[in-house]
């Protein structure tokens, strides 16, 4: 049985605009001097697994600064996507290939854009949660116990009666919930984070997909057979060009009943916009998280990445400034969700230079 891990890193970021662009996506931020995304996950992601069982998916135009961020990767285990079509299509691509190369194989998905706050528990509970693969030939997903009312994170029911300790069934999924919604959530005490870490058997999760998603059944079967033969990438880059985006969370994982949630204990967020970065910034006695030179006065609560400008804030709180050379954001924290409109603002009016 060979065991790899995917790495799920073909999604841009929108919200993380003017820093993403089409050719720059979100897994190629810095989130510390020293490393991006994807370079942070695949750090704690080879504590777990050999080099050569580590694969990268991401989109054709990014492929080359992938090899850059990552050069002991072999470039043979970076797959390529036409262009992004969210995780349910990424996972049928890497699956195509995986089982083509390894017929018998378990695969554990891991997003591109999480950080973790504790990486020796994240490296135990992924292999604990491999473990139940043995016993439990279906889905297993990450749930991490919720601490807050976070609205912008997908949410997993449990059924409590359990099969151990840390292991479910799985009930109910919610994605994005309203604040009451998710308020309600953590009194139930039922519900959990869904991390979007995911571990299968790849013949189990391709058999799972089929079954959930007939309307691309034929396409699905005939990129999976022609893996290998000459003509495979027209054939998938006709089926990404007729292909809805859409994710396996509402695809697959909210309709299969062999879906089983393994309880994390690591800490863990979401990178999904600024806000997430200036969480776990180093911030000053007032909350402001800096990068670059500025002069702040009588501010609070801001981020700032000031790029070769200074930047000077006086009565300013709760901002997100953004300077990229070409580009400058500065927006409310509340408003940060927003960010994305700049992006179809741009697309609409032809400043293809600007997204």
């Amino acid at each position: 049985m060979k065991k790899a891990a995917v790495i799920l890193a073909g999604g841009i970021g929108r919200r993380f605009w003017p820093e993403t662009r089409e050719n720059k996506p979100k897994h190629l931020l810095k989130i510390t001097p020293e490393s991006n995304l994807l370079q942070k996950t695949c750090e704690r992601t080879r504590r777990l697994f050999n080099d050569e069982d580590i694969y990268i998916i991401v989109a054709e135009n990014t492929v080359e600064s992938a090899m850059t961020s990552l050069p002991w990767l072999n470039p043979e285990n970076i797959i390529a996507e036409p262009f992004g079509k969210d995780t349910l299509h990424a996972i049928i691509l890497a699956l195509s290939k995986l089982n083509y190369l390894f017929p018998e194989n378990e695969l554990t998905f891991i997003p591109s854009d999480h950080f973790i706050h504790d990486e020796k528990v994240w490296v135990e509970d992924i292999r604990s949660a491999c473990r139940y693969l043995e016993e439990y030939d279906g889905l297993i997903t990450i749930g991490i116990k919720p601490t807050y009312p976070e609205t912008s994170y997908g949410y997993i029911q449990i059924d409590e009666s359990g099969m151990t300790e840390k292991f479910f069934k799985a009930m109910i999924f919610a994605e994005k919930p309203p604040v009451s919604a998710a308020q309600g959530f953590i009194l139930s005490g039922d519900f959990r984070w869904h991390s979007g870490i995911l571990i299968a058997k790849g013949n189990t999760l391709f058999s799972e997909i089929v079954k959930y998603n007939p309307e691309f059944k034929d396409e699905i079967l005939q990129i999976s057979g022609s893996v290998g033969e000459a003509g495979f990438n027209s054939k998938l880059k006709h089926y990404y060009s007729l292909a809805r985006k859409i994710s396996v969370d509402y695809s697959v994982l909210e309709k299969s009943d062999k879906v089983y949630v393994y309880e994390g204990q690591f800490l863990w967020s979401d990178i999904a916009t600024w806000n997430s970065i200036h969480d776990f910034s180093e911030k000053d006695l007032h909350g402001n998280a800096i990068r670059g030179e500025c002069y702040l006065e009588n501010s609070s609560g801001n981020f700032i990445s000031a790029g070769d400008r200074f930047y000077a804030l006086i009565g300013i709180e709760e901002l997100i400034i953004i300077d990229s050379k070409d580009s400058v954001l500065i927006c409310n924290k509340k408003d940060i969700q927003k960010v994305n409109h700049i992006v179809d603002f741009l697309r609409m009016n032809g400043k293809s230079e600007l997204y």
